[in-house]
């Protein structure tokens, strides 16, 4: 019987984990013989005790490589949005994130992070959005979808929700949000 995503420690956790350990590894500084805590930032909507949950076994596998003693506290904190997200970083309250293609321009751009690691999703180095439709709608080209409510994933989602919405405007589509799936087009 295959453990849910939620708990497993994928592969691309790892790599992760490797890439940043080599990074900081080498002759302790007095600045990291002085580190308390170890804080991941990572942007969810819904209940934030899933996704804690889901990275706290990553975070204390960094802290225990940092400080093999148990000096360091592991912490995720979880931010409803990607600006909520800049602020912990720029208040100094995350140390590092896991975040989109998209998120991760928007707070690199305003200089409150630094891509160091391309992380893999669900084991995979490069995924795409893909959009699909019921056979019994009879639509086939992406032009048949004018007129229609076309529903996205997560809007923090670069694959499921900025991609495809991007694609829509540069075929000419006019895309206006809906508050039910009931609202007219």
């Amino acid at each position: 019987m295959r453990k849910p995503v939620e708990k497993r420690l994928p592969c691309v956790y790892v790599a992760f984990l490797i890439v940043t350990l080599l990074l900081i590894a080498g002759p302790k500084t007095e600045a990291q013989v002085s580190i308390k805590a170890l804080t991941l930032g990572v942007v969810y909507q819904s209940a934030p005790e899933s996704v804690v949950e889901r990275f706290r076994s990553l975070v204390e596998y960094t802290a225990r490589k940092l400080a093999p003693t148990g000096e360091i506290k592991s912490i995720v904190k979880v931010a409803a949005n990607t600006a909520q997200l800049i602020e912990l970083l720029e208040q100094g309250q995350v140390d590092f994130y896991l975040e989109s293609p998209f998120p991760t321009y928007i707070i690199n751009r305003t200089g409150t992070g630094k891509l160091l690691l391309r992380r893999w999703k669900s084991g995979m180095s490069e995924y795409r959005g893909v959009i699909f439709t019921s056979k019994a709608s009879r639509i086939t080209r992406l032009e048949d979808l004018r007129g229609k409510m076309i529903v996205f994933e997560d809007p923090g989602s670069t694959s499921g929700y900025f991609l495809p919405k991007l694609l829509l405007f540069e075929k000419r589509f006019r895309v206006a949000e809906k508050p039910d799936l009931s609202a007219k087009v």
